[in-house]
């Protein structure tokens, strides 16, 4: 049996250029994601943002999708509905002959609405196809604006916890083990990875345990995976007690306004 040959990410940029660099309506062709962080890996999908006029998504779309099918048949898509939630336009793909890993998340950013997500330090350094007009423009996050975010931020984060940290134990002395490990994870693990983001990685601080291997610390990156993966309940016990121990420690030296942020480098 001939198996089909496997269509790597480098074939998948690469048609989406062929496919858009001719047309006088897309602007821009820019990869973020790992691309953006210099993190990409066999493992990564594509993360391709086309800046387009408003008036030729559909269009766009179109054409990359019938470029995708000459590479290889669309087995998944997925459509987000309309309005997106970040105002721009968005559709996923997953390719019979390419590994699932290489699904094409497909972002059209309308020419001149915001927002922007250029900020570097929140996406990164994105990785240039092509720019015909210069629009694309990477920008530093505003550190003292930040700080401003995140001291109306904090006590909202503390309130989580410590109002709401003890329904863990309640359950557990119900006997209802379940419950009490939803709460564990929206009560006492939220806020308290909130809180190591906001001391060691400001900018993405409400990022949660994404990319957190790369924003956090290794010894603190392994402190927090040993309380996320439990043997059992009464493994849940005490790890929910070490949590809020640390989330405490945390909470008694987090002083926001002398916190270091330093925007990443050009």
């Amino acid at each position: 049996m001939i198996m089909p040959m496997q269509v790597t990410r480098e074939q998948i940029i690469e048609c989406v250029r062929r496919a858009v660099e001719p047309l006088e309506f897309v602007y821009a062709y820019v990869l973020g994601g790992s691309e953006a962080f210099g993190n990409a890996d066999e493992y990564s999908d594509i993360d391709a943002q086309l800046n387009v006029d408003s008036e030729h998504v559909e269009e766009t779309f179109t054409i990359v999708e019938e470029a995708l099918t000459q590479l290889s048949p669309i087995s998944r898509r997925m459509i987000v509905p309309e309005p997106a939630w970040h105002g721009h336009s968005q559709r996923f793909y997953n390719l019979q002959d390419a590994s699932e890993y290489h699904q094409v998340d497909l972002f059209l950013k309308h020419e001149g609405r915001e927002p922007h997500f250029d900020e570097i330090e929140h996406h990164g350094h994105p990785v240039v196809i092509f720019d015909k007009t210069g629009t694309i423009k990477p920008r530093h996050m505003d550190p003292e604006a930040l700080r401003e975010k995140l001291a109306a931020r904090w006590p909202a984060v503390r309130q989580r916890i410590e109002m709401f940290g003890y329904m863990v134990q309640k359950e557990l002395n119900r006997g209802n083990p379940l419950a009490a490990l939803h709460f564990y994870h929206g009560f006492v693990l939220n806020p308290l990875v909130e809180a190591l983001r906001i001391k060691y990685s400001p900018f993405r601080h409400d990022w949660g345990v994404r990319y957190a291997h790369y924003d956090l610390p290794a010894e603190v990156n392994a402190r927090l995976n040993k309380l996320y993966f439990l043997a059992d309940r009464a493994d849940l016990e005490r790890k929910y007690r070490e949590a809020r121990a640390w989330f405490a420690e945390l909470a008694a030296e987090l002083e926001i306004a002398t916190l270091p942020i330093e925007p990443l480098p050009d």
